[in-house]
Formats: structure tokens, sequence, C-alpha cells
């Protein structure tokens, strides 16, 4: 898979508690704001969302339109001054 700056990705959250019904199960977008280490990030659960697909589906959807209305703009990095 290619590796592309600026454009943000999708990572799945499994983490269960004693109870299985309970934890954080779900899909998380991160998107990174031009900004060193800044990331925008939101979750969609698949509680919420009515599974694992439909969560998923959504995920994608909203970075696709985070992105139309944020597009990624790299700021140039500070250099130590000598």
């Amino acid at each position: 898979m290619e590796k592309r700056r600026g454009m943000g990705s999708i990572v799945r959250l499994d983490r269960p508690k004693d109870d299985p019904s309970k934890g954080t199960h779900g899909w998380q977008v991160r998107a990174p704001t031009g900004f060193p280490r800044k990331y925008h990030s939101k979750l969609f659960s698949d509680n919420k969302h009515g599974g694992n697909q439909p969560a998923l589906e959504a995920a994608q959807a909203y970075l696709k339109e985070y992105r139309e209305k944020n597009p990624y703009k790299a700021r140039p990095r500070k250099r130590p001054s000598s």
C-alpha cells in the first residue's frame, strides 16, 4: 500500500473490557492539520452506526469530506538556529 502524506488515515480500534458489550469498538479517522504532530481525530463507533461495515463506510465518507473542506497544507519546519 502506498503511503501518501497529508491524506489522513482510518484505523480500527478494538479495546475490550471485562464485559464484551463494553469497551471501544470502531474506526478512528486521523488527518494531519499541517502543523507538526497535530491531528484531527474522530471515532466512528460500531454500536452507533449499526455494525463494523457501516461504521467504516461512515468514516471513509467523513475523511473524504474533511479533506475536501480542509486541504492539507504542509507547513515549513522550523530549523534550529545556530
